[in-house]
């Protein structure tokens, strides 16, 4: 009897042993999407910043949304807000040093952005616009409880002759919170950046072969190619963003294209399981999109998703569909996402 009672201790033991091991892999069989919301700063000085845009001359505004961990594990939580605050921060303050960029003061930064608006309005003469802006807007490109790649696309003008668009894209380990690099995702970058050149041409055909009959574009010593320094994954493959000066003129503006899955092959070190994503499109007007149809208000956009999931539990998906937004205004991406969780969390309780 007492060996048989050790034999099932010793079984037990080790089978606890073998779990124990195994709970960080056991885990990531089961980790949801990571809770993403949006945080919005709005702050101006001036003489006429309740004029429309088009009409300030004598404004400091200041317009920021960039998004945060609602509810996740800790590392995530604290790494996304590391990265999130040093963008943020340096679009207010460029000068800023990146390290202490993450720890700054969003409102001590706001006040000294302000100040030199007003020192620049002072010291001006002549001008007919001394308007100064900062503004930013964050979408999550993937979110499947594994990752987490998140972008936020920024714009200043503090004077000169044009303004300073900007973005940041980081991919998380939603478990650990690294931030993954280009030794992560591939195992080649020579031929990664083969690859992301014939991209680069493919999607700006506009600038290597004009239609207008203008001077093409091409690269030399000057301006070489090279990885983005902004990318991430995305569901179906290597998101990249080029910024204006980063391979090119100003006069190129910005670039961005996916280097998908089946094109990257054998090199890619990540490959996720396609999966389906839901779309709305936004315009500069605030009027949304839906599979192709114009969405009246957040009423009409709440029913079309919640009958559209209903028709994709009645079909017995076992997977349901993440969201992306595009072009959406400030918080209005968040507010969309919130929607949409809040809805698929109602089916799949009521199912």
């Amino acid at each position: 009897m007492w060996k048989r009672i050790f034999l099932i201790a010793t079984l037990a033991l080790l089978t606890l042993s073998l779990l124990i091991q195994h709970i960080p892999r056991l885990k990531s069989l089961f980790v949801n999407e990571v809770n993403v919301g949006s945080l919005i700063f709005i702050r101006s000085s001036g003489k006429d910043c309740d004029q429309p845009d088009s009409l300030r001359t004598d404004c400091a505004w200041i317009n920021l949304c960039w998004p945060y961990i609602k509810i996740g594990p800790e590392p995530l939580i604290k790494s996304a807000e590391d990265w999130a605050n040093a963008y943020v921060i340096r679009i207010l303050a460029p000068e800023t040093d990146v390290k202490k960029a993450a720890h700054a003061s969003m409102e001590e930064k706001a006040a000294e952005f302000m100040a030199a608006q007003e020192e620049f309005v002072a010291n001006a003469t002549g001008l007919t616009s001394a308007s100064f802006i900062a503004e930013c807007e964050e979408n999550v490109l993937l979110n499947n409880g594994k990752y987490l790649t998140l972008e936020i696309k920024g714009y200043s003008y503090t004077g000169g002759a044009h303004g300073n668009p900007s973005a940041a894209v980081a991919t998380f380990d939603a478990r650990t919170g690294k931030r993954l690099n280009w030794n992560d995702l591939v195992k080649d970058k020579k031929a990664l950046e083969v690859l992301a050149e014939a991209t680069f041409r493919t999607k700006r055909i506009d600038i290597f072969d004009p239609s207008d009959g203008s001077k093409p574009f091409n690269f030399n010593k000057n301006l070489p190619f090279a990885l983005p320094q902004n990318y991430g994954l995305v569901p179906n493959g290597i998101y990249c963003h080029y910024l204006a000066y980063e391979v090119g003129p100003y006069s190129i503006g910005s670039t961005q294209f996916v280097i998908p899955f089946e094109r990257l092959g054998s090199n890619a070190k990540i490959k996720l399981r396609p999966a389906e994503t839901i779309v709305v499109k936004c315009n500069d007007n605030g009027e949304m999109e839906l599979a192709g149809k114009p969405i009246k208000d957040y009423d009409a956009l709440n029913a079309a998703l919640q009958a559209l999931l209903a028709e994709k539990l009645k079909s017995g998906t076992k997977r349901l569909p993440t969201i992306h937004t595009e072009r959406c205004m400030m918080g209005a991406s968040s507010e969309i996402r919130d929607m949409y969780e809040e809805l698929k969390t109602k089916l799949l309780k009521s199912k």
